[in-house]
Parts: structure tokens; C-alpha cells; sequence
């Protein structure tokens, strides 16, 4: 069994900064976390609300996730709240498919359900 490294730092942190941050800090980040040899960086969100001004790396969309300066080697991942995907409208798959394109298509390699059980219960 081997250990995973997965470092949450600037999802965690936008609750602070509304997930606003600049490109200079992004790129310096991504270079420290491949330096020490993190497997994998949860960058941002990936999420349908879309209320009042926040940052790239709140919504994390591929687009956005395919500009950044990612080093050769380190995995890209986003966060789900849970309860956006359990509550869709249209159901959980298709939600699936609106929130991400396929794999083989994606710079991202790694998603995190999250949720509070009263939330998806």
C-alpha cells in the first residue's frame, strides 16, 4: 500500500478570499506542490452556483484548469458538494455530465464528493 498526497490549500482557502487568487501565487504554488512531490492538487470547486462574484478556482472549470502553468507530473482534482449533484433538478447523472466532460477530455484527474449526511439523506 502506498501513500497518496493530496494538498486542498487554495480550495480550502478562497473561503477567505473568494477563491480570487493571482497568477503569479497560483503558478508558485503548483511549482512548491510538485516540488515536494504531491500527488495530486484539489485546485478548486467544480459547482453550478454561480451567486455573486468569486474567483477561477471556485468553479475550476476545465478551461480555466487547461491556462495554469500545472508541472509535468502533478494531478489535478476538484471538490463537489455532494448535495448539488443529490438535489439536481435533472437527477444525478445528468448532472454528472454538465459538471464534467469525459476523462479522456479532462485536465482533471481526481473529484472529491463532499457533503454533510443531512444533506444528501
Amino acid at each position: 500500500m502506498s501513500i497518496v498526497f493530496v494538498d486542498c490549500t487554495l480550495r480550502d482557502g478562497g473561503y477567505y478570499n473568494n477563491w480570487d487568487y493571482p497568477s503569479d501565487l497560483i503558478e508558485e504554488y503548483l511549482g512548491a506542490m510538485s516540488s515536494l512531490s504531491v500527488d495530486y492538487v484539489e485546485i478548486g470547486f467544480r459547482s453550478f452556483d454561480k451567486r455573486g462574484f468569486k474567483g477561477g478556482a471556485a468553479y475550476s472549470t476545465d478551461a480555466w484548469i487547461c491556462r495554469l502553468p500545472v508541472p509535468n507530473g502533478l494531478n489535478i482534482g476538484v471538490m463537489v458538494n455532494a448535495s448539488e449533484v443529490v438535489r439536481h433538478p435533472d437527477g444525478v447523472i445528468p448532472a454528472l455530465e454538465q459538471l464534467f466532460a469525459p476523462a479522456s477530455e479532462s485536465p482533471v484527474t481526481l473529484v472529491r464528493f463532499a457533503c454533510h449526511v443531512h444533506e444528501i439523506a
